[in-house]
Order: structure tokens, then C-alpha cells, then sequence
């Protein structure tokens, strides 16, 4: 009973114990934090007298050299370094101490000892150098790196150090040579390598510096590909689309690169680069048939050329030999789960673009039935929801969205279903309806979604007339669904009646954003930009605001090519709105224009990858 006693009362006094160290320690720190270094001294010095004197051993030197008791620092340090003759992190520290006391050479003494002895495993020599560093011995630092690799006999040994302390110091030529020389002998770093260039390449100056590096190496060693494909990197990011896809070729012609050349062509198609995206393509294709290239080059070539005819004005004819360039791709490939993003794709221009509603909805009805993905078949009756639409048989519009959301209830998917049910209700006037869905949407798990649905919703809630009959918002909603079944000509006219019928309505602004939307699918930039300018200067406090000028500098970025106004539009979107939904990509996209980040390099052709 005694014993247990005894043993109880020596673990309760042991946790008080702890429990004090713990407030000392946490005091001293805030002492140390706030500059007053005596009284952090004094607990630091108690704490480093008792058990876990190497744990506060740091932090006494530390506070006793800003005290200047530079003598006080070297007994803690040398009383250490006593305890472990071998261990060079004494000695470092007393070398920082002899320099913070004003005797550098008696610093460089205890440094050069370190160095004449460095340990073997590559992690202590790692963390020697950086503690050489962050003593302001950047030299030493790097000889100690080097001494090491000529030690090891793996010239690549502490490239990744050495570039890490070259950027550190500011010398980009030589942190450009260890990464480029490590690369070179071990190029599965390739990625690797990319993202560090990214992180330390500070400027345009000393990229250009990296792309001449890059050309010098390849003219010395021209049979190593990694210099190349290096360069193609930096071209890319530089939007130099055609150099990047000529020397890719040009290594395609040495060894094949199909796969490289597809990721290529589609970096440049989401630039809107579609020439130089077609010449790659082509390219792909001429090798014939039976390259494992050609049926994934032909594929991406009508998507980019869907692509380009659809982001500008466009016949009626080159509409239809794209149809023509879909269906000998089918007859060719075939109607099978790999050509099935195809076969939607080509439903959604019949449908869309050429007026053929009832070839499409038989055509994308048959791509339901030979996906395998439950998720892509959700997708396309999505896309045979909004033809029926167009087709003016909303009974059939609405089935097939409740079947999507039935079946992915509560999922991104289930709720677009739902969003596109809701839009419709709202189309054809049946606004309580619409609204009681809508307000379902504002808890959605897309930001996106739970927006439009929120945006939706207050257009209802904010136009009911003067007699909640909704007069002028029936005609808004009719103008919508108009331009959603591309009738434009209709649409507008039906806008421009709100206006003489109902002069002065709440709905102004938002018949502009309606118009600008019109023009853009026309292809009317400058009047949908200057639409834009209108809600900017009419509603500059409005629900639109920050909508107009995102959208106007998309337009000046992408189809205007002026990235001056479009930054100036970004910019002003940043300050003016920092709560809008586009903050996150105005950001972006200002600092991609500004040359801070890369143009983005992704490839979307079709939602699955085609299999064959």
C-alpha cells in the first residue's frame, strides 16, 4: 500500500514537473519573440540545467548571442561539444560564435576543421552545408558539396544542394549548370528538373539565360533528347508554338515521339493555337494507318478544328464538311465505347449548329447505349435533354433530366440535372416551381452550381411586377430559351420589346448581359465587349459587375488579343470585387499575363480517352 503510495506521489510530482518545464518554456520563447533576451536567458539557463539539456541548448545560444555574452555561449557550446568529441555541429556552432564575437579567424579555424572531416552519409554533409549557409559561410557551403561529390565519384551527387544554394545566392548560371548536368546523366529527373527551374528561375532574363544554356548544350550533344525536350518546355511556356512543334519533329524524325507530339498539339489547341495544332496533326496522321498515332492525330485534329470554327464566325459550309470529317472518322473507326466521345461530339454539331435535331437525338441516343461509363452515358443525356429543348419537346427534356438525377442523387451530376430541370420551369414560366428547385442548388457542393442557382433564383424572387404576374421577366425567360435554341435574331427582338414595354425595368441590366451572351455566340466580339462596357459603367455596384468584367477580359485575352485591356479588366475585377466567385482565375489569369505563372498546358478534346 505504502509502495503504491510512494509511486502515485512520484508520478504526480513528475507531471508537475513537466507541466512547469512546459509554461517555463513557453514563457521564455514569448520573452524571446518580444526581444526581451535577459529574462528569456534566465528561464532558457534553468531549463538547459535540467534533464533535456540538449533540447535547449539552441535556444540559450542563441539568446546569450544576442546578449553579447559571447564568453557565457562558448562554455554552453564547449560543454556540449565535450559530451561529443565527434560531433560537428559544435564546432560549427563555435565558429558562428567567433564570427558573431569578431574573431574570423579563429571561425574559419573551427570551419575548415569540419571540412578536412566531413562524415560520410550524404544527409549530415547536406545538413553541414546548410548550416555553413545559414552562418553566412556560402563558400564553404558549396566547397563543402563538392568536396563531398569529388569524394563520392558520382558527378550528380548533391546536385539537388548545390542548385538549392546557387539560387540562395543569387547565381542563376550556376544553378541552370547543376540541374542541366544532372538531367543530362539522369533524365529520368526530367519532370523533376522542370518543376525546379519553375520554382527557381526568378525572371525573364533568367529564362532566356536557360534557353541559351539549353541551345549551347544541345549543339555539343546532340544525340541526348533531354536538352530538348527541355526546350520544348520552355518554348511552350513562352507560346512559341511553331519553334516548340519544329524541333519536336525534328526528334520525332530521330526516334519516334508520337506521344509527345499529341501532348504538344494539345498544349497549342488550348492556346487557340490551331494551326500550328493542325500541322502537328497532320503530321501524325501522313506516318498512315497502321502508326498507333493515327487514330488519336485524326481524332484531335476535327476537335481542334471544331474548336477553331467555333470560337469565331463560321459558314454554314465549313460546319458541314466538319460533319462530313466526323462521319468518315465513324465509318472508318467505327460505333464502339472508344469512339463514343466522338459520336457525341458529332451529335452535339448536328444538333447545335446544323438544325438535324432529329439526326442527333438518334445518333446520341445510340452513344448511350455503347458507352460502358456510367458517369459519360449521365453526361449524355444531359447533352439529349437540352436537344429535346431545342427540338421544343420539353416533356421529353424533362424525363430524361429526372432520370439523370434519379440516378446520381445528391452528386455533381444529379444536381446539373436538377439545375437544367430548374432552368427549364424557368423557361417556360413556371417560376414558383423553378425557384423551390433553385434554392434546393444554393447548398450544392460546385461553388459554380450553388451560384447560378442563387443567381436564378434572385432574377425570380427580384421581378415579380407590380401584380406578381412576372410580365416583363416572361418575356426574358422566352428571350433566353430563344437564344438557347440559337434563333439570335428572335432573341434580341424579344429583349429590345422588355424595353419599350416595360421602360426603366430592374431586369436592364441583366437584358444586357443576355445581349452580350447572344453576340459572343455569334461571334460579335466587339459588340458583346462593348455590351460589357454598358453594365460596367450603367451598374458598376450591380449583380453583374463582377461577371462583365471577367467575361470582358476573356474576350480582350482570347479573341481580342490585346492582354493590356484584358489585364486592366482582371485587375479591376481584383479590387473592386474581392468577393466575386472569378477572384481565384482573374488572379490567375492576370499574373499568366504579367509572366508570373506559365500559360496553362492542359488538353480537354473529349471527356474519356479514346481506346481502341
Amino acid at each position: 500500500m505504502k509502495r503504491t503510495f510512494a509511486i502515485c506521489c512520484f508520478i504526480l510530482l513528475h507531471l508537475a514537473a513537466g507541466a512547469q518545464s512546459s509554461r517555463d518554456e513557453a514563457l521564455a520563447d514569448q520573452f524571446f519573440r518580444e526581444g526581451d533576451y535577459a529574462k528569456a536567458a534566465e528561464l532558457y539557463r534553468q531549463l538547459y540545467a535540467g534533464d533535456n539539456s540538449e533540447q535547449y541548448y539552441g535556444r540559450l545560444v542563441n539568446t546569450l548571442i544576442y546578449l553579447k555574452e559571447f564568453e557565457a555561449a562558448e562554455q554552453v557550446i564547449l560543454e556540449q561539444s565535450a559530451a561529443a568529441p565527434g560531433d560537428y555541429r559544435y564546432q560549427l556552432d563555435l565558429g558562428n560564435l567567433y564570427n558573431k564575437s569578431g574573431n574570423p579567424e579563429k571561425a574559419g579555424t573551427h570551419f575548415e576543421a569540419v571540412l578536412k572531416n566531413l562524415p560520410a552519409e550524404s544527409h549530415l554533409v547536406s545538413g553541414i552545408a546548410y548550416s555553413l549557409y545559414n552562418y553566412g559561410e556560402n563558400e564553404l557551403a558549396v566547397k563543402a558539396l563538392l568536396k563531398a561529390r569529388e569524394g563520392s565519384g558520382d558527378p550528380t551527387s548533391f546536385s539537388f544542394e548545390l542548385a538549392r544554394l546557387y539560387y540562395l545566392d543569387k547565381q542563376p548560371s550556376s544553378m541552370i549548370h547543376e540541374l542541366l548536368t544532372l538531367v543530362e546523366r539522369r533524365p529520368e529527373y526530367l519532370e523533376n528538373i522542370k518543376g525546379q527551374l519553375q520554382f527557381y528561375l526568378q525572371d525573364e532574363k533568367e529564362f532566356i539565360l536557360l534557353q541559351e544554356m539549353l541551345e549551347k548544350r544541345m549543339k555539343r550533344n546532340d544525340g541526348n533528347p533531354v536538352y530538348s525536350r527541355l526546350l520544348i518546355w520552355r518554348l511552350l511556356q513562352q507560346k512559341e508554338f511553331e519553334k516548340a512543334l519544329d524541333l519536336a519533329i525534328a526528334m520525332d524524325k530521330k526516334e519516334e515521339q508520337g506521344q509527345h507530339l499529341l501532348q504538344i498539339a494539345g498544349i497549342c489547341s488550348a492556346n487557340e493555337a490551331f494551326g500550328t495544332a493542325a500541322r502537328a496533326y497532320t503530321y501524325l496522321m501522313d506516318k498512315g494507318e497502321a502508326s498507333p498515332w493515327y487514330p488519336a492525330a485524326r481524332i484531335h485534329f476535327l476537335d481542334a478544328k471544331r474548336k477553331h470554327l467555333l470560337s469565331g464566325k463560321y459558314k454554314p459550309a465549313d460546319l458541314e464538311a466538319l460533319e462530313k470529317g466526323y462521319e468518315a472518322l465513324l465509318q472508318d473507326l467505327g460505333k464502339n465505347k472508344g469512339t463514343a466521345p466522338v459520336m457525341k461530339q458529332l451529335a452535339l454539331l448536328k444538333g447545335r449548329y446544323l438544325g438535324k435535331l432529329d439526326e442527333a437525338v438518334s445518333l446520341l441516343e445510340e452513344t448511350v447505349t455503347v458507352a460502358e461509363d456510367a458517369s459519360f452515358r449521365a453526361e449524355c443525356k444531359l447533352e439529349l435533354g437540352d436537344l429535346y429543348i431545342l427540338a421544343d419537346d420539353v416533356w421529353e427534356a424533362t424525363l430524361i433530366y429526372g432520370q439523370v438525377e434519379k440516378e446520381f442523387r445528391d452528386s455533381p451530376l444529379g444536381q446539373e440535372a436538377r439545375f437544367r430541370n430548374a432552368r427549364l420551369s424557368y423557361y417556360i414560366g413556371e417560376f414558383e416551381w423553378a425557384r423551390g428547385q433553385l434554392n434546393v442548388l444554393k447548398a450544392a457542393t460546385s461553388q459554380l452550381m450553388a451560384n447560378d442557382a442563387l443567381n436564378l433564383s434572385l432574377l425570380i424572387s427580384e421581378n415579380p411586377g407590380p401584380d406578381s404576374s412576372y410580365g416583363a421577366l416572361r418575356m426574358y425567360a422566352r428571350a433566353e430559351l430563344l437564344a438557347f435554341r440559337h434563333l439570335p435574331g428572335e432573341a434580341l427582338s424579344t429583349l429590345d420589346s422588355i424595353n419599350t414595354r416595360f421602360p426603366g425595368h430592374a431586369l436592364h441590366d441583366d437584358i444586357l448581359m443576355a445581349r452580350a451572351a447572344i453576340f459572343i455566340q455569334q461571334g460579335q466580339v466587339e459588340e458583346a465587349a462593348g455590351t460589357f462596357t454598358r453594365v460596367i459603367e450603367d451598374h458598376e455596384f450591380g449583380i453583374w459587375a463582377d461577371d462583365a468584367l471577367f467575361k470582358l477580359g476573356t474576350l480582350y485575352e482570347q479573341q481580342l488579343k490585346d492582354p493590356k485591356k484584358a489585364m486592366e479588366y482582371y485587375e479591376k475585377l481584383l479590387l473592386q470585387h474581392s468577393g466575386s466567385l472569378y477572384i481565384t482565375e482573374a488572379r490567375k489569369r492576370f499574373r499568366t499575363l504579367r509572366g508570373d505563372l506559365p500559360p496553362a498546358s492542359g488538353e480537354e478534346f473529349i471527356n474519356e480517352p479514346v481506346r481502341f
